[in-house]
């Protein structure tokens, strides 16, 4: 029998759904094959020795260990993400390595489509792989350590833009947190925070205009807002929960969004 061992709000995909999937460790028998998926706490030493442990990692390691990992590589511009099926140690996403599956992503794909795209990626690898480690048809690598790079859980602060970073910085942000996956990338508006939900590159560069202003409006298709290098366009924000196109709520231009930390 193989367990998958998840935690209670976890979205388990449909390919897992053929094995026993638990929320604890309380009746897995021992010695029993155990793989991790968005499981949360913490795996002891005691684990580690009663149980046969893989974990799924959403990240082509030893890239991206730790936390929010799909995230933090849309926000440095990857091109290309993924899952690793690893060999559990007492380290932090460092066992051996069982198998990887990697899927593009385009520049304009928010986190929710990437989400999309992991998902297909899932289905037609992990229970595969699986049955494989249950069979004991598979090898182990090692992560190479002087690759290892590490990510940290992301806070709501982390998702504030900074107006004096390059445009493809904050449109990275901005499609990285999209709603729903979180509020959104935020800026500042009358005291209030303003929830951009979508945004798009120019390819021309801008050079008028200081960082965070509005220097031009589109009818129904958003505004141009300064960036440090040239000019993003914001289509849709949400602010006091209105969704709406930003050029409905930005009727005249010159206004200009400063980073908290330098407002007033």
């Amino acid at each position: 029998m193989i367990y998958i061992l998840t935690s209670k709000k976890a979205t388990v995909p449909s390919c897992l759904k053929i094995f026993e999937i638990v929320e604890s460790f309380d009746n897995i028998p021992l010695r029993s094959i155990v793989i991790l998926f968005s499981y949360g706490k913490l795996i002891t030493s005691k684990d580690l020795i009663r149980y046969d442990l893989y974990n799924v990692h959403n990240s082509i390691l030893p890239k991206y260990r730790g936390l929010h990992a799909f995230s933090w590589a849309m926000i440095n511009g990857d091109k290309e993400v993924g899952y690793t099926l690893h060999k559990v140690d007492d380290g932090v996403d460092s066992g051996e390595i069982v198998s990887q599956v990697k899927f593009r992503i385009d520049s304009s794909d928010t986190i929710n489509e990437v989400f999309k795209k992991a998902k297909e990626a899932l289905d037609g690898w992990l229970a595969n792989e699986i049955l494989n480690i249950k069979n004991g048809n598979f090898k182990l690598t090692p992560q190479n350590e002087e690759e290892a790079t590490f990510v940290r859980r992301r806070k709501e602060k982390d998702n504030q833009i900074n107006w004096n970073s390059s445009s493809k910085n904050i449109h990275n942000l901005i499609r990285a947190v999209s709603p729903p996956y979180t509020d959104g990338a935020y800026t500042f508006y009358k005291d209030d925070k303003l929830f951009i939900e979508k945004s798009s590159l120019i390819e021309k560069p801008i050079n008028k205009g200081m960082t965070g202003q509005i220097i031009a409006k589109y009818k129904d298709k958003g505004i141009l807002v300064k960036t440090e290098d040239s000019a993003i366009l914001i289509e849709r924000i949400n602010y006091k929960g209105i969704s709406n196109s930003a050029d409905k709520v930005f009727k005249t231009l010159d206004f200009r969004f400063y980073n908290f930390q330098n407002k007033d």
